[in-house]
């Protein structure tokens, strides 16, 4: 394995290397453009933004590094400037399937969902076979639960490449949302032979066989998934396995290390707001529902997103499939869809 430092020592030699490429000639957009590339390429974010706005400036309509640009914003967050560098590009070539499906995502990304259909539509008539417009497109039906368009979608993205597997990835949580335990399954075994040491396929398909009431199997796959790393949410369900297996002590224990963990992660980082959904989840387990709203209200005042209120009230509701009628669990969730319920009557407007 490299070390941290060696790492950051590479990325060191790369940066002073391409900082200090010769271009024949200054004035030229397109080798100014192809440097940011390999800025953009090795993380240099900014680096690369700087020689995009250069090349840009000499050349108002090379449109792939307009996209490129704003590929970059997209992934710092920027999405404005995202949305608009994506629109010059389309406006300077209309036909350009890239540039519409990111503007598409970035649309996704800002929960201007209808917008982001409309992108992944247009880029999807102009190449039929487009599976990464195919599977953002299913995503964003997930998102507006959609589930149906959202299964088709992935299906046929896989159908195009069975080995993709953010696509895949999706399905089979998608899958396990909608009670299908056994097709989630099947494409949780499909993940983990792709990539045998990510133990979170392990532990979802572990999941899976613990909403379906195969507990053993379920303790199985949560075991092996610890071995590869530790960390609280699969602490978590193998408590929650413990529980219904009647093993009240283990499940004690396990349940105190996730709440350690995600402790220090809360610590860490206070505005992640899946770890502190996760706490507020962990407290609601050992009965604590005063701890437990605590955190759930600290997610709603730091502005969690849509999608992440959801994905907070679905592990609610898993939570009442494993443990029927757990205390104070089935309040708290209906509590967090009347906030999303609130959120959802104003959509966000699409920015320009």
């Amino acid at each position: 394995m490299i070390s941290s430092q060696k790492l950051l020592n590479r990325d060191l030699s790369f940066h002073i290397e391409i900082s200090n490429m010769p271009i024949q000639n200054m004035n030229s957009a397109k080798a100014i453009a192809c440097r940011a590339q390999g800025f953009k390429e090795n993380g240099f974010y900014q680096e690369a933004v700087n020689d995009f706005n250069r090349a840009i400036e000499l050349d108002y309509n090379l449109d792939w590094a307009v996209n490129s640009r704003g590929e970059i914003y997209q992934l710092m967050e920027r999405y404005s400037e995202a949305i608009r560098d994506f629109t010059h590009a389309i406006k300077v070539k209309p036909d350009y399937k890239k540039a519409i499906a990111n503007r598409g995502k970035t649309y996704r990304l800002i929960e201007c969902y209808s917008k982001a259909i409309e992108d992944f539509n247009h880029a999807i008539e102009l190449e039929p076979n487009h599976k990464w417009a195919i599977a953002n497109r299913g995503e964003t039906y997930r998102l507006i639960e959609q589930y149906s368009d959202a299964i088709k979608d992935f299906s046929r993205a896989l159908e195009l490449d069975s080995n993709y597997e953010w696509c895949l990835k999706k399905r089979a949580w998608l899958q396990q949302t909608l009670g299908k335990y056994d097709q989630s399954v099947e494409d949780f075994n499909r993940l983990i032979k792709l990539d045998p040491e990510d133990n979170s396929y392990i532990a979802g398909r572990g999941l899976a066989w613990l909403l379906s009431g195969s507990y053993e199997l379920a303790l199985e796959d949560f075991n092996r998934a610890m071995k590869l790393d530790e960390n609280s949410p699969v602490y978590c369900c193998r408590a929650l396995t413990y529980i219904c297996l009647e093993k009240i002590e283990q499940a004690n224990k396990d349940i105190i290390q996730a709440i350690k963990l995600a402790q220090e992660q809360y610590q860490k980082a206070p505005n992640e707001h899946s770890n502190t959904s996760n706490l507020g989840l962990y407290y609601l387990i050992i009965r604590k529902p005063d701890k437990a709203k605590f955190f759930y209200q600290e997610i709603l005042s730091r502005g969690i997103s849509i999608s992440a209120l959801k994905d907070a009230i679905n592990d609610l509701r898993r939570l009442l499939i494993i443990l029927p009628n757990h205390p104070h669990t089935a309040e708290m969730k209906s509590f967090l869809e009347s906030v999303l319920s609130l959120r959802q009557i104003k959509p966000r407007m699409p920015e320009t």
